[in-house]
């Protein structure tokens, strides 16, 4: 690699005229780019995206250089001057390269990237999503994308130190003669960075510099170095093999990369600049030809600045580019027909929108902005005071008085210049600029639109704003303002202002007090704000402070004392002077989890659904208008911020790192990462310090005791945890769920008793009883459960689900937790009269979830569920069904039609054996309408018993089943044998009872 870049040095026009006039620099120039043309080519590791910095890049730059300078000025330039072109060509972009600790030190310990990634905001709440769910891919990828911004808009300074550091001194020391010039060739790279017109400061950038005899006219260098780095736009700067193997993401980085591919052609020469491009895209076009406007602007300014002198120096020093560069030779590739149509905004249409109800929806927001303008204020005063004696006493004051609303604060103010730039222009706020972000980092302000202001035309016909401002140094001094704004459309009055305390005033002429006459001022003010940072002065008829809402009155109820508390909730006595009462409270702000640092506030698990609290975005409520004459509330659970299967109150302040993506009217919240990852954490949190205090309970408690405080608190009317459906609840709550949800189980020992949803995965085999109808039921079920060795779940042992709603939430419990998978598996329906089991096995040999149909020796079952009201349902693998079950279709219709005669065999032999019951009549009447069928399955108890013929009989179907299927030849040699039935096959209820 270094041959290469050394080669296509040594063809380079500046580089032989160098190496003509003096061969000791010109050996010099070769050993710094043997050097750092290495460093160049890991350029693309920092900076993926972007387009070619490398080597190529650099030699391209030398090139042009040789391109623009005349021959006549080129054959006068002296060894050092060119020595300094070609070094700036292979190192004004040596700041863009990095070490991965290098890069790990500035991620971590640069103020610089900090405040970059502070005023992304967008990247910073991406980045924190993925950090919350453990994306660390995607995280890293982000923190990327930050870290190149860093270095682009870094790299003069670090090319700087990157200089002063290798080429200060030892054998790449850049001297002629000991005498050094690196320092020259920082400025001439530094150039690069900075506005044309700074190149008219002579004393950085000298005309006229002597190094020994030598005399370096730094500032034609310079401009040299820019036009011939902007100039350097084709494809060899973006080949197609390295774009695909690269392949940016960032959008900006896309259009980047495109542009350069795009250019067929180009000319450079000292005097005319031509480029050739065909476009795959509108945007491509467009990019490029704003990109040749860019080099046309450069080539002017450079023009002018050279042409502006007159003197001797002028006549050696000077660029002969008097030829605009044009854009004509920018077309379209024929997939798109060019043109310049765009859609044009009608300025007062617009202001109206703005400003009127169908945007903002409620005048209350206009009061709002100006809260948060007089505390974003006050906190940045607070920020430049931090390291001054004064005492700082923050101030908002409210007055209403003859139809004039004034919001006044002592906070930092405004100057002139902040006031034209950013006040007065919409959708550009002064807090989201990167000056802002520079000068007080760690200020975490409210304001971000930069159209809020326009808001308070929906209550007043016109404002006034006076403010002086503090500032940042003590030495500086700034002027009051006070300008009147009578419209939002027409031009302002500026009056001299006396004002001499530090803050700002804002007046507004109200159209109408008909809100202040339905909600005094100070209720207005505790809805928007319900937990000020500062105390906010209401003046009306009286003068009240206001300071902070109290929470409500709720009853906590004391881990040691539980058992109290369960007893106080049979007579309600504990609770009778509460309105309301919690099971437990989750203070955020002392919360371990250091992804919680920006939340404040506290939530409840309560059992009161009624009154969900409020939640906070740097101190203010955000929120939708109820109705057109209501407050804007949000209320929290629309947000979803915890499982729907908790109840909870919320007194919540969102800051910095944790706010959401609101609307510009704050009534809404956007739904994207930043509210994922919200809810991750708070979930995460919550469920957290649910379980630790579970497990304090459980510790110093009985099993009993526990068991009766888990009902308590899963209880559908006393309880925090409520649960609808359980296939909406995610699986990340159904596994923490599994922990303490609570379900009545038979064990394989005949005992009934609680047990969570966790605890039955030591069995291995499970049924789940679907439905219970008559008292003797439990006793056969004891006996089924200690001689199959089962664990059967009973309905109602699960909150107040039974039946299906019961299957239904095991089954997402134990998929959840990946047991007993019911996907892709197959279940086995068995039926004592009265009993549906649903039967799950675990194979614990080969740790493998699955569901199977149990061994012949395990269960054979032969029972009824319909016909009349039931049916006939054969244990499928059974012998005489096991190969039959493989077969085609005939088969198992054939299958369904000994089915039906078995269930008429079995009901006549009911019908003879209570052919003089008359009420047999009345029950099977009923059973025919499926509505009373429990009524039937007693008396097909002990059928075999009462009636010896039965199964006989039965066979005898079975065996006309097989000559059946043999006559059609749908049966396999191996298949035809007739198998009989015994009453060993069947549940001894069928037979011994």
């Amino acid at each position: 690699m270094s041959k290469d870049i050394i080669a296509r040095l040594q063809i380079l026009k500046l580089y032989k005229q160098l190496e003509e006039k003096d061969r000791t620099l010109s050996a010099l120039v070769e050993r710094i780019v043997e050097n750092v043309g290495p460093l160049l080519t890991r350029i693309p590791e920092s900076m993926p995206d972007f387009t070619l910095h490398d080597p190529n890049h650099s030699a391209k730059v030398a090139e042009n250089m040789g391109k623009i300078i005349p021959d006549a000025v080129l054959s006068k330039l002296n060894a050092i001057e060119l020595t300094l072109l070609l070094l700036s060509a292979y190192l004004h972009d040596i700041g863009m390269t990095s070490s991965h600790d290098e890069k790990e030190e500035i991620i971590q310990d640069s103020e610089d990237f900090k405040t970059l990634f502070r005023s992304d905001v967008d990247k910073r709440n991406k980045f924190e999503y993925y950090r919350v769910i453990a994306d660390h891919r995607a995280a890293t990828f982000i923190e990327d994308q930050v870290f190149m911004d860093y270095l682009r808009q870094n790299h003069v300074r670090r090319s700087a130190d990157f200089i002063r550091k290798n080429l200060g001194e030892g054998r790449l020391e850049v001297s002629f003669h000991g005498i050094p010039f690196w320092d020259l060739l920082i400025d001439i790279c530094d150039a690069h960075g900075a506005p044309v017109e700074v190149l008219r400061n002579s004393d950085r950038w000298p005309r006229h510099t002597l190094i020994g005899e030598n005399i370096i006219n730094v500032q034609y260098l310079a401009l040299v170095l820019r036009l011939a780095d902007i100039l350097d736009l084709d494809a060899e700067r973006t080949p197609r093999m390295i774009y695909e193997f690269v392949n940016p993401k960032d959008p900006v980085s896309i259009l980047e990369w495109k542009k350069h591919r795009s250019v067929i052609g180009h000319s450079i020469g000292p005097k005319t600049v031509l480029f050739e491009a065909r476009c795959s895209s509108p945007e491509v076009e467009r990019a490029l030809k704003q990109f040749l406007t860019w080099i046309e602007l450069e080539r002017k300014g450079t023009m002018a600045l050279l042409e502006s002198y007159k003197d001797e120096i002028a006549t050696r020093y000077y660029l002969e580019l008097k030829e605009e560069v044009q854009t004509d030779r920018i077309k379209t590739n024929g997939s798109y027909l060019s043109n310049d149509l765009k859609f044009e905004i009608d300025y007062k249409r617009v202001l109206d929108l703005l400003i009127g109800e169908r945007f903002y929806k409620n005048p209350v927001v206009a009061i709002r902005e100006l809260l948060q303008n007089s505390v974003d204020a006050i906190r940045i005063r607070q920020k430049i005071y931090e390291g001054r004696p004064e005492n700082f006493i923050p101030m908002i004051r409210v007055t209403l008085k003859d139809a004039v609303l004034t919001v006044e604060d002592n906070g930092v103010g405004m100057s002139e210049e902040i006031f034209r730039n950013y006040f007065l222009q919409v959708g550009k706020s002064y807090y989201s600029s990167r000056e802002f972000y520079r000068k007080y980092a760690g200020v975490d302000v409210a304001s971000e639109f930069g159209i809020g202001v326009l808001s308070c035309f929906m209550l007043a016909y016109s404002m006034e704003v006076e403010s002086r401002r503090v500032a940042d140094n003590q030495l500086e001094v700034h002027n009051p303002i006070r300008f009147e704004i009578p419209t939002a459309y027409g031009y302002l009055i500026q009056r001299k202002s006396e004002r001499g305390d530090f803050g700002t005033r804002i007046s507004l002429k109200l159209k109408d007090e008909a809100l202040f006459q339905k909600y005094s001022l100070l209720d207005i003010i505790k809805e928007i704000i319900p937990d000020p940072p500062f105390p906010i002065s209401v003046v009306g008829k009286v003068e009240k402070v206001f300071q902070k809402l109290p929470p409500l009155d709720f009853c906590e109820v004391p881990t040691p004392y539980y058992m109290e508390f369960l007893q106080s909730q049979s007579d309600k006595s504990y609770f009778r002077e509460k309105n309301n009462f919690f099971y437990l409270k989750i203070d955020l702000a002392n919360a371990k989890n250091s992804l919680l640092r920006d939340i404040e506030g506290f939530i409840i698990l309560h059992n009161d659904r009624t009154n969900s609290g409020w939640i906070a975005q740097r101190s203010f409520k955000i929120g939708y208008p109820v109705s057109d004459e209501d407050f804007h509330i949000l209320k929290p659970e629309n947000l979803k911020l915890l499982p729907e299967w908790m109840s909870a109150y919320y007194n919540i302040n969102l800051t910095r790192s944790a706010c959401l993506t609101i609307s510009p009217d704050r009534t809404d919240v956007i739904a994207d990462d930043k509210l994922h990852t919200l809810r991750a954490k708070l979930t995460t949190e919550v469920m957290g310090r649910i379980e630790a205090h579970l497990l304090e309970i459980q510790s110093s408690s009985s099993r009993t005791d526990y068991v009766n405080y888990l009902k308590i608190i899963c209880n559908t009317q006393n309880g925090f945890l409520v649960f609808f459906d359980f296939k909406q609840i995610a699986s990340s709550s159904l596994i923490f769920l599994s922990k303490f949800l609570l379900v009545l189980a038979m064990t394989p020992e005949g005992k009934v008793t609680y047990l969570v949803v966790n605890e039955l995965f030591k069995y291995s085999r499970l049924g789940i009883v679907v439905s219970a109808r008559k008292p003797f039921v439990i006793d056969n079920m004891r006996q089924f459960c200690v001689q199959e060795n089962f664990a059967i779940v009973i309905p109602n042992g699960l909150s107040s689900y039974t039946g299906t709603s019961l299957r239904h939430s095991l089954r997402a419990l134990f998929e959840a937790n990946n047991r007993f998978l019911l996907d892709n598996a197959i279940t086995i329906v068995d039926a004592l009269p009265d009993f549906q089991f649903e039967l799950l096995v675990y194979d614990r040999v080969v740790r493998k979830s699955r569901i199977v149909l149990l061994e012949q020796e395990e269960l054979d079952i032969f029972c009824l569920l319909e016909n009349f009201s039931f049916r006939i349902s054969i244990n499928k693998q059974h012998p005489i069904f096991t190969d039959l079950n493989k077969q085609g279709r005939e088969v198992q219709d054939l299958i369904k039609i000994l089915g039906k005669r078995i269930s008429k065999v079995m009901v006549d032999s009911v019908q003879r054996t209570y052919s003089e019951t008359e009420h047999f009549l009345e029950v099977t009447s009923h059973a025919m309408t499926k509505s009373n069928e429990k009524n039937v399955y007693p008396f097909f108890a002990g059928i075999f018993k009462r009636d010896p013929g039965l199964l006989e009989i039965i066979n005898s179907e079975i065996e006309s089943f097989f000559e059946t299927a043999k006559a059609k030849k749908l049966l396999s040699s191996k298949e035809d044998k007739i198998r009989k039935l015994t009453t060993k096959d069947f549940l001894p209820y069928w037979s011994e009872l």
